[in-house]
This record gives C-alpha cells, structure tokens and sequence, in this order.
C-alpha cells in the first residue's frame, strides 16, 4: 500500500501534527472503511485502536445502570475516536460508533502513546482537543437545559455539519424522525422537522410516505376514539349544558382564554409552529 501523504489526509488532527510526529506515525496508520454502527469505543472494554475518522460521522453515547441512552457527542474528521486514551485510561463507560458510514485511520493503542510520550508537540495537540470535547459537551448540556426545540435541532445539524464536511447526512432513523411528528397534533413543532428533512436531504417518495404514515395513524387513532367515546361525551355534556348551563359557559370561557394564552406562548416559544 502507498504510503499516507500527511497533505492529503482528511482527518484535521493528522493534518495539524507536526511533521516528525506524522513521520512516526505514518507506519502504524492503518486505512479502513467504518460502515454504519461499525463500534470505535465500547463502553468499559479496552481500546486496541484509536481512529481518525477520514469521512463519515460517529456518535458517542451515554448508558445509564437501568440502560437508559442519550447521546452525548459527535465525532468527525476533526477529531479521535477513542480520545480517552490521551489522559492515560484504557477505557470509557461510553460507547462510540459509526453514525453514519465512511472511512478511516486505525492506530494501536500501543503506537499511539509511543507518539504521545516521544512528542510533546503532539500530546499538547490531543490534549487540546480532548479540552474542545469537554466544552462542547457542556454546552450541549446547557442547550439541553435551556434552549427550545428549535435551537437544539439547529445547534445538532451545524455540528453534524462541521464534522461530515457537506450538506448531506444519511440518517437511518429519517423516517421515524418525521412520521412520529406527523402523527402528533399543534403545538408540535412540526415544522421544524419538515426543515430538517430537507436538511438530511431526504428523499421525495420517503418523504411523502412518512407524511402520509404519520397523518393517517393520527386520524384513525382519532376516529376509533370518536366511534368508541363519542355517543358518551355527547350524553355527559347534555347532562351538564341542561343542569348547569351557567357553570358550563364559566368553564368554557374559562377554557378558551387558557388556550388563547397557551397558544400564544408557545407561538413566541416556537415561532416555526
């Protein structure tokens, strides 16, 4: 195999290694594909390698005791999967994989410290980048906390942006992402979604077919509720209009401004909606 130009690699942590710490990498620099939910980490077993991912996006997830999961961060052509190796541990509680699928840069653990213990430049460099991690998860914790809807999905597509490198981004969960709304009634931000569907660059037919899945399952939930509760809702309001008209017109003025304030709070808080 030829060997690997440091100016044309498309990891940007190789291409800003000093030119002898490339030097001494480059033999134990293995090229490899990372198909999609290929694992770079996982969680609280060893590392053999560490990858500079070339293309494609990875995901580092977070597992609680009772196995709750929640994504934590991404990694790209930025950074390393399996970063937890520069500040001296064999292992991390979480797991990395291939979010999307793409290419890569294989090191063994071994070599990699080699080059952290024989090249101050090169420690200082994934030192740092071990630190833009850790202030990145924090204000992914703080958007979490206090951002809306909107503002998180926009603050995730530009960092999936930053790291794929296009506008394209593959997700295999699209469909679900966009049906599940659908089904949903107002206030949901749907909106939102339809944005984000064209962001992913989701395809017209699966586009179309998730709309309609979503709508339809919505509509039929609705219409077996009408058919199931209806003639009894019916006969409680008559009840109710014919023994307490006066405290049933209260209520649903009552009603109606709690709505009109509630609509137009979350129309300020979702102004895509």
């Amino acid at each position: 195999m030829a060997a690997i130009d440091q100016s044309t690699v498309g990891n940007r942590l190789l291409r800003a290694l000093p030119e002898q710490a490339f030097a001494a990498l480059r033999p134990h620099l293995t090229a490899l594909d990372l198909p999609l939910r290929y694992v770079l980490t996982e969680a609280n077993e060893p590392n053999e390698f560490v990858y500079f991912i070339e293309t494609g996006l990875g995901s580092v997830v977070a597992t609680s005791s009772d196995d709750e999961r929640i994504e934590v961060g991404h990694v790209g052509r930025e950074g390393l999967g399996g970063y937890h190796v520069v500040l001296m541990t064999d292992r991390t509680p979480n797991r990395t994989f291939m979010q999307t699928p793409g290419t890569g840069l294989s090191v063994p653990v071994p070599a990699f410290l080699d080059i952290l213990d024989g090249h101050k430049a090169a420690r200082d460099l994934f030192l740092r980048y071990v630190h833009s991690c850790e202030v990145q998860l924090a204000h992914s914790a703080l958007a979490n906390g206090r951002y809306n809807m909107q503002e998180r999905l926009a603050r995730w597509l530009l960092m999936c942006h930053d790291r794929l490198g296009g506008d394209n981004l593959p997700l295999t969960h699209e469909f679900l992402a966009l049906m599940l709304p659908a089904m949903l009634p107002p206030p949901t931000p749907f909106k939102a979604v339809v944005l984000a569907a064209a962001a992913f660059e989701m395809s017209f037919g699966r586009f179309l077919l998730a709309i309609f899945a979503g709508r339809f399952f919505r509509f039929l939930i609705l219409g077996l509720l009408t058919l199931r509760f209806g003639p009894q809702v019916v006969e409680l309001g008559g009840r109710i209009v014919a023994h307490d008209f006066k405290w049933a017109l209260l209520a649903l003025a009552v009603g109606a401004l709690v709505w009109l304030v509630w609509r137009r709070k979350m129309g300020k808080r979702w102004p895509l909606s």
